[in-house]
């Protein structure tokens, strides 16, 4: 589906039912790809998009453009698009991780296009340790200590419980070795860095949201859902047993959520 002149296509599982729309953000790393086994859970419900976001998978090669700002854009582009073009009447907007900052930042500012928010691992912000540790890492690409940063990295995305995931580290790492380049590495790191929501979360307060952590969650700690939580006393905080950042580990969890909030906006 060819929504933009910049950025490659994106990708839709079309339904019958032509209300309900589901936009699927990755984070940061990550491409379209990394929603393969939601989309197979939830398509015969609901129409669900994905995309790649600007310095990553199909649109790696506007590495230079990336930034916070864009990426907000980037979402702004594509569900105007579903709005105008495919005619969809309820959008509900899914981010992981540094997507779930993408979609909330939109949603803050284009609150009438946004029927319901799923955030997965979500921060809004990089609070005083994370920048500490961020910048380390930004340093270590820097001097191209690239598969350093993976392992280190990969060691946060496993944390101290997880099991599902350590054997296809090794596969991960090296894929990402193989794509991304050290200068791209250099630019989509500081725009993570520079993650910033602005706005007034109020604004979401009648918005359905949901918000779903890993227990152990170490890359991003939960307690950033709870600080989100607090700001919009309405969002339904899921903490799930064992888990960690990783996506995979949580998708049993959004798959629920996603249908309980189609069934609800519906």
């Amino acid at each position: 589906m060819l929504f933009s002149s910049q950025y490659s296509v994106a990708n839709i599982h079309r339904h019958e039912n032509q209300r309900c729309c589901f936009v699927l953000v990755h984070g940061f790393s990550e491409s379209a790809v990394c929603w393969s086994d939601m989309i197979i859970s939830i398509k015969d419900h609901a129409n669900v998009v994905t995309y790649d976001c600007v310095g990553h998978g199909n649109n790696a090669h506007l590495w230079g453009n990336a930034s916070f700002q864009e990426y907000v854009q980037q979402l702004d582009e594509l569900v105007s698009y579903l709005k105008e073009s495919e005619c969809f009447k309820k959008i509900i907007l899914v981010g992981h991780s540094q997507g779930a900052g993408i979609v909330a930042q939109y949603a803050i500012q284009n609150p009438t296009n946004v029927d319901g928010l799923i955030l997965i691992s979500p921060f809004f912000y990089i609070g005083d340790p994370l920048r500490a540790l961020w910048t380390n890492f930004l340093q270590l690409v820097e001097q191209g200590e690239i598969r350093r940063f993976w392992d280190l990295n990969s060691s946060l995305l496993l944390g101290p419980k997880s099991e599902s995931w350590s054997q296809f580290r090794e596969d991960s790492i090296q894929e990402r070795l193989d794509f991304f380049t050290k200068e791209q590495l250099v630019v989509l790191i500081n725009a993570l860095l520079h993650i910033q929501v602005t706005g007034y979360l109020s604004t979401l307060k009648n918005k359905p949201m949901y918000l779903i952590h890993g227990q152990y969650d170490l890359m991003f700690p939960n307690y950033y859902s709870k600080e989100i939580q607090k700001q919009v006393p309405g969002a339904e905080y899921i903490e799930v047993d064992g888990a960690n950042h990783l996506l995979l580990e949580l998708e049993s969890e959004v798959y629920q959520v996603m249908l309980k909030m189609m069934k609800d906006i519906t």
